[in-house]
């Protein structure tokens, strides 16, 4: 799953990232490893915040002090992490990734054959698809999955920041805490994941309207690799609103170790 020419925005490395900045201002990437390695301006040298990478103004600032354009406000093509699991086959992917209802349907039906026999199947996929539902809800017209990070290393480190995405999520959450079958059943499954799958990144890209953030996004990137600030990975940044991304924009799958 690869592309001939590497012509979206991504954050897999930090070569990576210059690549993808000197894509976004449209300069040689010789003018992004001169501030990377040695001319970072003054108001960034010894910062340590996240706040002034989340500054609208930064892309442009960035560019005053390169002499460059701006980025342009306008769709870019940029690659997303997605963080979860799968049974080690490529394959597992064959649809897409799906959203978050359609993805957990999918993983229980997987995982019917090895639950035990005290559990109803039924009434465990019809409570998982519930919690789903009431997380979509509340998050009214965002919600629905899928997720993904910016960058890798924020899809990577997620379960040590307490973002553990190696765990599903559909089986944690208030409706399995009703009945003790349920929690056991829930903790079954949990451990059957655990035994059965691997946590993967997903890498895809997506068309982007929020082009600045994600150039900021890599601004931050290098500057915590260059002056070794060790800053707790962000959130998810890239939601999915419920659509499937198309297994055409997969690019890799990326086993965390």
């Amino acid at each position: 799953m690869s592309q001939s020419t590497v012509d979206y925005l991504s954050c897999d490395s930090a070569d990576d990232a210059i690549r993808s900045l000197a894509l976004a201002y449209n300069v040689e990437k010789e003018k992004i490893i001169r501030v990377f390695q040695k001319d970072w301006p003054d108001f960034l040298h010894n910062e340590v915040e996240n706040e002034v990478f989340q500054d609208e103004l930064l892309t442009w600032c960035m560019a005053q002090h390169m002499r460059c354009d701006d980025v342009k406000d306008s769709d870019v093509i940029s690659a997303h992490y997605h963080r979860g699991l799968f049974n080690g086959d490529e394959n597992w992917f064959h649809k897409g990734l799906l959203n978050s209802l359609d993805g957990t349907a999918e993983f229980l039906d997987y995982l019917r054959p090895m639950l035990p026999s005290n559990c109803d199947f039924s009434h465990i996929k019809a409570l998982a698809l519930s919690n789903v539902l009431d997380r979509t809800q509340g998050e009214f017209e965002w919600g629905g999955g899928p997720y993904a990070f910016d960058r890798l290393d924020d899809a990577k480190g997620a379960q040590e920041t307490g973002l553990d995405y190696s765990t599903p999520e559909f089986l944690m959450g208030r409706f399995w805490d009703s009945k003790s079958n349920d929690r056991h059943c829930a903790s079954t499954l949990i451990k059957l994941s655990r035994d059965n799958f691997l946590p993967v990144v997903v890498k895809f890209t997506a068309d982007n309207s929020r082009a600045r953030e994600y150039v900021s996004n890599l601004w931050h990137y290098l500057h915590r690799k260059k002056f070794q600030i060790d800053l707790e990975p962000n959130y998810y940044t890239f939601i999915g609103r419920g659509l499937t991304v198309p297994k055409e924009r997969i690019l890799e799958l990326i086993i965390v170790l």
